[in-house]
């Protein structure tokens, strides 16, 4: 299935998509193969850079490939269509089924006589990819879940219908899957967006009508908009997606619930693409073993019937000896978590230095409740360009896995922005964000889609929190994170699709 170069470790990435090809091709999915650089090659890299685990991703800048790398380069660009795109796959020894912390980018060769330019170009990239590994997330997620350090690169052919593939990755459908989910198979689909920038839909459970998928097509713009600021590409055809977008979906469905019977209930996650010119062949990019959680929690009504207008409904859960601080139908993962202690991010203060300064308190403390602004967890909120040096250290501004490892949960307080907040935004140079929707939930997946950290997006009472005795973090207000030594629970029911964060009020507060 694939050409490995360097030795046998291929990562668990492409270890599953080998393992799982031909129960995928027997439920009607078609598995891509391709050429990886196995994960031996990177410890070899490594050793002769004097990398460790512990090497910081800002002190790495750019190095020369070894003469290792250079040979198989040569081989595997010799073995590549000009002009095709290709994607270059992080596939790590700690990586299943999408966590949202490593990267995956793009390379499109020339033809003539620009060998050199090529090799040069196609090691940046493998280097983008390799040096994902050395993040702090990366690390954060090695330590959290025990996982060894190492990365093989999985080298394919994009499954994409646009030509500027250097800078995006433009199938006309594609998405992620559940055979189950909260009990259901579970759909997430996007059309047409720089792969930088793909945003998802709302999750869907079953093939929707044409009408209605036409419908939701036709409203990505204003819900784009109003959302994250994020601007369709307007190069979409729109005609055929809405002619073949609906049995696509529909045979999609179809293969997810052969998938699901035939593995006698094992639960998988899946990542897909479809290309406009072949919309009959389902590519399968990335698929792992999922096990739906299941936990039991305790609700008003046990016996409580699932019914279309429960997100609708208030106070589904019961906590006596609580005080209701947020509850909302934008929820990730499931079950019921204790804090010691919340943690709030100011609004006024995210974009400045509050973010960095997480990093810091994730690792002193465990248990905590995280709260942030729906501005700060914004897959856009901070572009590369928003990161800096401060100080002589670098300071990546975007919230990562780093930042909540070791929370219990993370909650996103989802709000309109008022005045203040755009202009704030605006001054910035950054984009206002409304996460209604559940779109919280689903840029909180992208960042680490399978961990026990609960969340939920939700609106905050700011007002009745604010009444409890607090402290700024080192004492030092301009830092914008205030603390909350109170005990607090968070209950995510998938039972009525709700969440809700409770304080222990004063009285029981021990």
């Amino acid at each position: 299935m694939f050409t490995v170069f360097g030795g046998q470790d291929v990562g668990l990435k492409a270890k599953d998509l080998q393992d799982g090809k031909t129960m995928l091709e027997m439920a009607g999915f078609q598995v891509p193969g391709g050429m990886v650089v196995a994960a031996e090659v990177f410890d070899r890299f490594i050793a002769e850079r004097n990398f460790t685990d512990s090497t910081g991703i800002s002190v790495i800048g750019w190095v020369e490939p070894t003469e290792e790398i250079k040979t198989i380069n040569r081989e595997i660009l010799s073995r590549m269509t000009p002009g095709q795109p290709y994607a270059i796959r992080s596939s790590a020894r700690s990586e299943r089924g999408g966590n949202g912390i490593y990267v995956t980018d793009f390379f499109t060769p020339k033809g003539g006589k620009e060998i050199d330019s090529n090799l040069h170009r196609l090691w940046m990239k493998q280097c983008g990819v390799y040096f994902s590994e050395f993040s702090m997330d990366a690390r954060i997620w090695r330590q959290k879940e025990n996982l060894p350090m190492g990365m093989a690169l999985l080298i394919q052919s994009a499954v994409a219908d646009y030509d500027d593939f250097d800078q995006g990755y433009f199938p006309i459908l594609s998405g992620r899957a559940y055979t189950i989910y909260h009990g259901h198979p579970l759909v997430r689909f996007t059309s047409g967006f720089a792969f930088e920038y793909t945003l998802e839909r709302k999750p869907i459970t079953e093939p929707p009508p044409r009408e209605k998928f036409v419908k939701m097509i036709e409203e990505l713009p204003a819900a784009l908009s109003l959302r994250d600021d994020i601007f369709l590409d307007t190069d979409i055809p729109w005609k055929k997606l809405y002619e073949i977008g609906p049995n696509i979906l529909e045979h999609l469905f179809t293969c997810l619930k052969r998938l699901q019977e035939q593995q006698n209930g094992q639960d998988f996650y899946l990542e897909w693409a479809v290309r406009g010119s072949d919309p009959d062949a389902i590519h399968i990019l990335q698929c792992a073993p999922y096990d739906d959680f299941k936990e039991t929690i305790w609700s008003s009504d046990d016996d409580m019937e699932e019914d279309e207008s429960l997100p609708e409904k208030k106070s589904l859960i019961q906590k006596p000896g609580y005080v209701l601080l947020a509850e909302g139908i934008d929820i990730v993962n499931s079950g019921t978590r204790t804090g010691h202690s919340i943690i709030l991010l100011e609004k006024s203060e995210w974009y400045r230095n509050g973010v960095a300064i997480l990093e810091k308190i994730n690792l002193e403390q465990k248990d905590f409740i995280l709260i942030l602004p729906q501005e700060a967890f914004s897959s856009m909120a901070f572009p590369p360009q928003y990161s800096r040096f401060d100080e002589g250290n670098w300071i990546d501004r975007q919230i990562g896995l780093r930042h909540f490892s070791h929370a219990a949960a993370v909650v996103e307080d989802q709000h309109e922005p008022g005045f203040y907040d755009a202009l704030n935004l605006a001054a910035c140079g950054l984009p206002i964000v409304r996460h209604s929707g559940n779109m919280g939930g689903m840029h909180f997946q992208q960042l680490c889609e399978r961990t026990d950290i609960l969340f939920l997006g939700a609106e905050v009472d700011l007002q009745i929190l604010m009444r409890f005795p607090y402290k700024y973090q080192d004492g030092d207000k301009e830092r914008g994170i205030i603390i909350w030594e109170m005990e607090t629970e968070i209950v995510n029911d998938p039972k009525t699709r709700t969440g809700c964060l409770f304080l222990k009020t004063p009285e029981n507060n021990r």
